[in-house]
């Protein structure tokens, strides 16, 4: 029998340090993107767990810190260390670090906390982006701006639970960095609020979507085309067949929308031009293109080059190439092994923190394509989520679900 107090209530410093994490994964403030920070926040993630929760480190952030030394080492053995830098791999282990801190003191409240939070600021930016939308020079008559120097030059405006930016006037950024990162943000909520009522449309789901579909975000979109093909998946024969016929020109009539087909294509003629090119002349370039750029680095090495560029593709100038794709870049920085294995956990984190529900390999291609469209450096969240099949207490979530789906009644889900 569960007890009248939500199982997943703690003292308010918790929430606290939560937010904290929260927040500096976003990367948008001037002070999230120092060096500083990284100390900062991994010594508060140590002191959390040692002195705070009393708990000692898992034996897999061990391994996985002793393979990426490994690699980086033997990176550096056989690529040179022209660009290899001592200070650059501090700062990667400190990053490895914050994101398993995340998952390690907070466990399945990570789940529950991270989908109520962006509730939160998801219905919060529908007041912000009446504004932006209405007229956006107020933000620049707002005194306190938190954004960096590089967005605050631009003429962003950033206030921790909205950014607008000046890059996307038409799209909703949310707290996020960009649209694609709020709409990012809102698919994994979305995720964890069918997990947490074990497939249930809510109001609370609906919500998200609604919100989700201001960001006017290409991945976002196929987030919900995802989501449809969820439920068709888990329907009866019957369902699924009367929605497939629906669910068809659907798909067609989203390929139609000009931020969609004609990105779609816009990128990937990009990408076939770099594919031909023999002359690189651009410095960015998109995701895609970034995808077939990191393919040609690994099949140069593929054991892991970890932060050492040496021997990477450059343009005609030298310049290393930039780009957002976190699936390629793991390929890329940890191997062909460390992505296999990343690809692998990832399905069974879902299967475990949904505890077994149908379909739950979909949540995992959602977040697939949302991991190819953020950079690894920069992206907690992702990295984040791999310790939680490590760590989570698959009791203490049953629990959790069990409270959101049975209150106060006997709930005993598939542990399947």
């Amino acid at each position: 029998m569960l007890s009248n107090q939500q199982p997943y209530t703690s003292n308010r410093f918790d929430f606290v340090v939560f937010l904290m994490l929260f927040f500096y994964g976003t990367g948008i403030s001037e002070f999230t993107n120092t060096d500083i920070s990284l100390v900062i926040m991994a010594g508060l993630g140590w002191v959390y767990i040692y002195f705070i929760k009393k708990e000692s480190i898992d034996r897999i952030f061990i391994y996985v810190l002793f393979y990426w030394l490994i690699v980086n080492f033997f990176s550096w053995v056989f690529l040179g260390g022209e660009n290899f830098s001592i200070i650059k791999l501090g700062g990667s282990v400190f990053k490895l670090f914050i994101g398993y801190a995340f998952m390690k003191i907070f466990k399945e409240k990570f789940i529950i906390w991270y989908e109520r939070t962006v509730f939160f600021l998801a219905v919060a930016s529908i007041l912000f982006f009446a504004v932006q939308l209405i007229d956006n020079n107020i933000f620049s008559k707002i005194p306190i701006n938190l954004v960096d120097q590089k967005r605050g030059d631009e003429g962003h405006w950033y206030g921790i639970i909205f950014h607008y930016s000046s890059w996307h006037p038409t799209q909703n950024s949310g707290f996020a960095g960009e649209p694609g990162g709020f709409g990012y943000y809102i698919g994994l909520a979305m995720i964890f609020n069918l997990i947490l009522n074990q497939g249930k449309i809510t109001k609370r789901f609906l919500i998200f979507g609604l919100v989700g579909l201001t960001t006017v975000s290409t991945n976002f979109y196929f987030t919900v085309l995802l989501f449809c093909f969820y439920f068709i998946y888990t329907s009866s024969l019957f369902v699924k067949l009367i929605s497939l016929a629906v669910f068809i020109p659907v798909v067609f009539f989203v390929f139609q929308l000009q931020f969609i087909g004609e990105k779609t294509t816009v990128y990937f003629t990009e990408t076939r031009d770099f594919s031909e090119s023999a002359v690189i002349k651009r410095t960015r370039i998109n995701r895609t293109s970034m995808f077939v750029n990191d393919v040609r680095d690994v099949s140069k090495y593929p054991f892991g080059r970890g932060i050492n560029e040496t021997g990477v593709q450059t343009n005609i100038y030298g310049e290393i190439l930039e780009g957002t794709n976190d699936f390629s870049r793991i390929a890329v920085r940890y191997g062909l092994f460390g992505l296999i294995y990343f690809m692998f956990i990832y399905f069974k984190m879902f299967d475990k923190i949904s505890l077994g529900m149908k379909g739950n390999f979909i949540f995992a291609l959602i977040m697939y394509m949302y991991i190819a469209a953020n950079s690894l450096e920069r992206d907690y969240f992702a990295m984040s989520l791999f310790w939680l099949y490590f760590i989570i207490d698959e009791d203490a979530l049953a629990e959790i679900i069990g409270y959101n789906n049975e209150r106060y009644k006997d709930y005993k889900p598939a542990l399947s």
